[in-house]
This record gives C-alpha cells, sequence and structure tokens, in this order.
C-alpha cells in the first residue's frame, strides 16, 4: 500500500510536470512546475531518494520567488546563485552515491532556466536539466519520474516549436 501511495504522488507530479513546458505565459509555467515539485517532494520520500526530495523541496521555494521575478530579490543575479549554491549544499548532505550529481546539475540548470524571463529562453535552457532528471529516474526507478520528464521534453518541443512559429510569422 506504501509504494502504491508513493506511486500515486508520482504520478500527480507527471501530471503537472507534463503541462508546465506547453504554457504560453512564465508564471503558468511556474505555477505548474511549483506543483510538480510539491507532489514530487512526497514521492522521491516515499522511494527513499533524498537528493531528489530534497532539490524538490529548493525548487518550490525558488520557482515561487521566481513567480515575482520583478521583485528586488529576485532581480538580482544574486537570487539563481544563491539558489545553486543551497542546491549543491543540499546534494553533499543527501548524497546517495554518483546518482545524485544528476538531479544537483539537473536542477542547477533549472535555477537559470526558470530565472529567465523570456519563455522561449526558459525552454531552451530546460532540455538539458529534463534529461539530467529523466536519468535520475531511470536509475532510481521511478516510472512516474521518467514518464514526467519524458512527457515535459515532449512538450516542451511542442511549446517550442509554436513559439518558433508565431515569432516567425509575426516577423
Amino acid at each position: 500500500m506504501f509504494m502504491i501511495i508513493a506511486q500515486l504522488f508520482g504520478w500527480a507530479s507527471t501530471f503537472c510536470s507534463a503541462v508546465t513546458y506547453i504554457f504560453k505565459k512564465r508564471r503558468s509555467i511556474l505555477f505548474a512546475k511549483v506543483s510538480a515539485d510539491l507532489t514530487s517532494v512526497i514521492h522521491y520520500c516515499m522511494l527513499g531518494a533524498f537528493t531528489g526530495a530534497v532539490i524538490c523541496g529548493i525548487n518550490v521555494v525558488r520557482d515561487t520567488l521566481y513567480y515575482n521575478r520583478d521583485s528586488k530579490i529576485t532581480k538580482s543575479i544574486f537570487c539563481p546563485l544563491v539558489f545553486g549554491v543551497v542546491t549543491v549544499i543540499s546534494c553533499a548532505l543527501t548524497w546517495l552515491g554518483w546518482v545524485s550529481i544528476l538531479p544537483t546539475v539537473g536542477s542547477c540548470i533549472g535555477v537559470v532556466g526558470l530565472w529567465m524571463k523570456k519563455t522561449l529562453h526558459i525552454r531552451l535552457i530546460m532540455i538539458p536539466a529534463l534529461t539530467l532528471w529523466l536519468i535520475y529516474g531511470v536509475l532510481i526507478g521511478s516510472v512516474p519520474t521518467i514518464l514526467s520528464n519524458v512527457l515535459a521534453l515532449c512538450f516542451l518541443f511542442v511549446g517550442l516549436a509554436r513559439e518558433l512559429s508565431e515569432r516567425k510569422a509575426n516577423k
């Protein structure tokens, strides 16, 4: 029963992750990302994947702050730098072997990507971040993590194609 509940949280995260990058507006992307990360925290804790859980918890705080990108705190380059450092420290504190590096690097890339104002930049920078989380999902045996990142990448490419098409049409 415990594993069923863990997987249910993983599937909730999968849904939120999958739709994240299809949205046109930055705030919608961030709202979906926060929802995905909140459910991922519980999922990873229940699987014993504590590096992923802690990093997703940090991501919830980060993306909540980034939602208000024009605030004095989040405008500064120090904001993503602080989240990058905190993410690396969390990796050291929750170290479970080299597999812990994957979500750490993926999240550090995400720190920069989601800090960007333009959705085109967000999408481009998030490609390697999602790929690292996909590999992490394979290595920890989380089917929802694998599927959510595959779907997120697919929807990211759909959103990217739509955005580039709209830019081309507007020229």
